[in-house]
């Protein structure tokens, strides 16, 4: 079965987003790469239905919040198929009063039998007044499965700071910095003006 790939960008979307997708075939295998910067949808319903055998998606989501951006992401995977791969990543940045609310449901039905599914959500405070909430969420219904889920919210590493700083960096160069780190292999999806803005790499 062929890989699928998408890269979706916010500003192409309305204020309120939802997408139901079904993965029939045996072997489907989707990726999306959900990027968001300036104009973010106020909410998002995102739901993906395993129905066939060995069928695989992942989901990747990158959000830079700035201003009073206020957006509700909510996340789920239906395993309704034996030996489905399932993973949702993002991570976001929140500058100034921005609030990103994340919700993450792994849902394996008794025929999902050797299901493998995993959520991972964090979040990054860049300011005093921004707001992250992250809620992962299981509902499993077989014993046959690998599922599990982690998430965070916290401010920069006063440590990892520090130690930039000491090396003649700047407080704007260091965040910059740990923010590359943060966001790893997701933050290629981010446009380029984006990256030149928040992102360098370490020296």
């Amino acid at each position: 079965m062929e890989f699928k790939e998408k890269t979706i960008f916010s500003k192409d979307l309305p204020p309120v987003w939802k997408e139901d997708i079904t993965l029939r075939e045996n072997g489907e295998n989707i990726r999306w790469n959900i990027v968001f910067v300036g104009k973010i949808p106020e909410r998002v319903d995102l739901k993906i239905h395993l129905d066939a055998p060995k069928s695989r998606a992942a989901v990747s989501l990158v959000c830079i919040g700035r201003e009073t951006i206020n957006t509700e992401v909510n996340i789920a995977f239906l395993h309704d198929a034996p030996d489905t791969y399932g993973r949702v990543i993002a991570k976001a940045a929140l500058f100034d009063e921005s609030r990103f609310v994340l919700k993450g449901m792994l849902h394996v039905t008794e025929r999902g039998v050797r299901a493998d599914t995993y959520f991972l959500g964090k979040a990054l405070l860049l300011s005093e007044a921004a707001r992250g909430e992250i809620y992962p969420y299981l509902e499993i219904e077989t014993n046959e499965v690998k599922a599990s889920h982690g998430s965070s919210v916290g401010k920069l590493d006063e440590r990892d700071m520090f130690y930039l700083c000491t090396r003649g960096i700047d407080h704007a160069g260091a965040q910059a910095i740990l923010l590359n780190s943060f966001f790893r292999e997701l933050g290629r999806f981010l446009p380029d003006e984006e990256r030149s803005i928040y992102f360098q790499e370490a020296v």
